[in-house]
């Protein structure tokens, strides 16, 4: 049965990804590139794409942050699983700030670039400064981005030091940072939702199989005129810890009752 389950949801996924990823191509055929009306249109694909998906994996968020959005800020959020990204997507009508390894991604890479996704390779210093340079262009423009500045996944308990240095671009930009702490509510530990040993194949899989998961999101007051990046860094990851500990805390005591 969960077989058969992934099987129609992957086929269903196909079918939503196809269509956003064909009117992302087509507004921007016609716009001639990134433009600003692009980049708007863009907000509400991603806005659906996100909350199509969770649908899809049947991903419940017992909340959402309110409306108007926020424009020109930098989301950072802790990171276990592919889910995050579609429970971020599904909230926010965001870019994302990604790894280069998920430019290579099967069924994601694609709409990523269509997107409007940042790809960042911290391994190389000159690839650091460039995405600096990109990601602050994108931020004094109006975008709304995210990113998980662990720069791998953990297991939720606690979010591990953030790296700092995609903080600069916010420094520099004088854009606020959201922190947004994700906790999964599923009874299994590590959660279905996290990496573990998996590649991603089969972390996919596994997604795709799990009948429903119920998800936490807390969205923190946004920190603005930071000055310096190692203690913008570090200030939002104790926000999100705090927030991991107040959701997990939460779910304990609903599960006592």
């Amino acid at each position: 049965m969960s077989a058969l389950r992934a099987c129609a949801r992957l086929l269903a996924l196909a079918v939503v990804n196809l269509m956003l990823g064909s009117a992302a191509a087509l507004f921007y055929l016609l716009e001639g590139g990134f433009t600003q009306t692009y980049a708007r249109r863009l907000r509400t694909l991603s806005l659906l794409w996100g909350r199509w998906t969770c649908r899809i994996f049947n991903i419940q968020i017992d909340s959402m942050p309110e409306r108007p959005f926020p424009k020109g800020a930098l989301i950072v959020a802790n990171h276990s699983g592919a889910a995050d990204i579609f429970v971020l997507a599904a909230c926010y009508p965001a870019r994302f700030v990604a790894k280069s390894e998920v430019a290579d991604w099967p069924l994601v890479s694609w709409l990523a670039r269509l997107g409007g996704t940042l790809f960042v390779d911290r391994t190389r210093r000159m690839q650091v400064r460039q995405s600096l340079a990109q990601i602050q262009e994108a931020l004094e423009g109006g975008s709304l981005l995210a990113m998980f500045p662990e720069s791998v996944a953990t297991q939720e308990l606690e979010a591990l030091p953030f790296k700092s240095s995609h903080f600069e671009s916010a420094v520099r930009a004088g854009i606020p940072v959201i922190p947004v702490s994700i906790v999964y509510l599923d009874p299994n530990r590590p959660s279905i939702a996290s990496w573990g040993d998996k590649n991603f194949a089969e972390h996919l899989w596994d997604l795709l199989k799990n009948q429903e998961l119920k998800v936490a999101v807390k969205a923190h007051p946004a920190i603005e005129g930071a000055t310096d990046r190692r203690a913008l860094a570090e200030q939002s990851r104790d926000c999100v810890n705090a927030g991991i500990r107040e959701l997990r805390a939460s779910k304990s005591s609903q599960g006592e009752k």
